[in-house]
């Protein structure tokens, strides 16, 4: 039997490698994909630092969030307590940019969420008494854990505003 000439060999091995890389890299490639979709957990109870967070709403006395973050479903229970009054919000987000209609305090609002990178937007549009307005938010856990921020804006005719809120991990 007669051996081929090198250079065919060596195109052979050549084409065999290439093959066995595209393999790999479509064996790994959901693999890959999951890995880059992995996001910050944000389950927590979080205690607003007031001296961290920079407002140009009045400074509740005290606001606690409490997270349960179950991909691609994120539960928050937020409490602000002002002069002995509570106001609580509990809201429900999808985190795969579906819309979903609610409403808060007889105002109807349309809301999506979804991750940019490491952050969860949400963003919120509705009409309140014909007017219309938007909300965004964009939730984010530092790289220790310890540490919650809401950006928040607000962009309606009447008010304009932008939040940090910066909150603590209880433990």
């Amino acid at each position: 039997m007669r051996r081929l000439p090198r250079i065919v060999r060596a195109i052979a091995s050549i084409r065999y490698h290439a093959s066995t890389r595209a393999l790999l890299g479509m064996c790994l490639a959901p693999a890959v994909a999951r890995a880059q979709l992995h996001h910050p957990n944000l389950s927590g109870t979080w205690v607003m630092n007031a001296a961290k967070s920079r407002l140009e709403v009045p400074v509740p006395d005290s606001t606690i969030f409490v997270i349960h973050h179950d991909e691609p479903i994120v539960r928050i229970f937020r409490t602000h307590a002002t002069g002995g009054t509570l106001d609580t919000v509990t809201v429900v987000l999808r985190t795969d940019s579906s819309e979903a209609d609610w409403a808060l305090r007889g105002t109807k609002l349309t809301g999506r969420s979804w991750w940019v990178g490491d952050e969860l937007v949400f963003w919120t549009g509705f009409a309140d008494r014909d007017r219309p307005g938007s909300q965004v938010v964009r939730y984010s856990v530092s790289a220790d854990g310890k540490t919650f921020t809401a950006v928040e804006r607000v962009d309606t005719p009447e008010v304009k505003h932008v939040n940090r809120w910066v909150f603590d991990r209880r433990e």
